[in-house]
């Protein structure tokens, strides 16, 4: 990417950004009809996006020129920034079940974001470190739903059931060639925690009412409820895990 003049726009090593990236993007649905009453909905998606190439941004030896950098060739990383992601969504619907319409909804969806190396100075080297995070969540839904209409009143209740499952980890690199190579080259040295490991559970119960008084007036009604239960895992900051592991 390039601004006004022609001159190429400094990549965002901080949030990460789309500079040098390539993305494949394949979304799909389709519908079989079981019988008259019956149909099955089925939605997936495979999606990449990846930094591709070698030129990176130089912040000069030991940082030296931080507040003057460069974009240079020789970028290499043991972890590169990359969203991957993959979701499919099945949905399965019965216009005459037990006198109802009916509805079930099964979806899963599993994302993983990995960033840019990024500088944390301190005041000693071996505290120092570059790192670069990566973030994994996987998300699942069970959805059920009843509908009858008696009359003009139509009535819609069901069930929810939902799990989201999340990890997150900053893979730390060798200072050895991170800081003289001024952020251009990265080897492992080691992983450690980022945030706190997670899952939250829910079930929820709902029932609503619709009710179709005139032509020109509708009446709606209804009530949610929805448990939760939070689990978190023990952590330890990234800051004085670095120090830890590095004795």
């Amino acid at each position: 990417m390039y601004d006004g003049d022609g001159n190429p726009i400094m990549p965002d090593i901080s949030q990460t950004d789309l500079q040098y990236n390539r993305s494949v993007d394949v979304l799909g649905s389709t519908q079989i009809r079981i019988n008259e009453n019956q149909s099955l909905d089925l939605t997936a998606q495979l999606y990449n996006s990846r930094y591709q190439g070698d030129q990176g941004v130089s912040l000069g030896p030991y940082l030296s020129e931080i507040n003057n950098p460069e974009i240079r060739d020789g970028f290499s990383s043991d972890r590169v920034p990359q969203t991957e992601r993959y979701m499919f969504n099945l949905a399965w619907q019965h216009l005459d079940f037990l006198g109802h319409t009916a509805y079930i909804q099964a979806s899963m969806r599993n994302e993983e974001s990995g960033f840019h190396p990024y500088p944390y100075q301190r005041a000693t080297l071996p505290q120092s470190y570059f790192g670069a995070s990566r973030q994994d969540t996987r998300q699942y839904l069970l959805k059920g739903l009843l509908a009858k209409d008696f009359g003009s009143v139509r009535l819609n209740y069901g069930i929810d059931l939902d799990r989201e499952d999340f990890s997150a980890n900053q893979m730390i690199f060798d200072n050895a060639t991170a800081f003289p190579s001024g952020g251009m080259t990265f080897d492992e040295e080691f992983t450690v925690d980022r945030y706190p490991d997670y899952r939250v559970e829910g079930i929820a119960a709902y029932f609503q009412a619709e009710w179709q008084a005139t032509d020109r007036l509708q009446l709606n009604a209804g009530i949610r409820q929805r448990h939760a239960r939070l689990e978190m895992e023990d952590f330890v900051g990234t800051q004085q895990a670095v120090e830890v592991e590095r004795g």
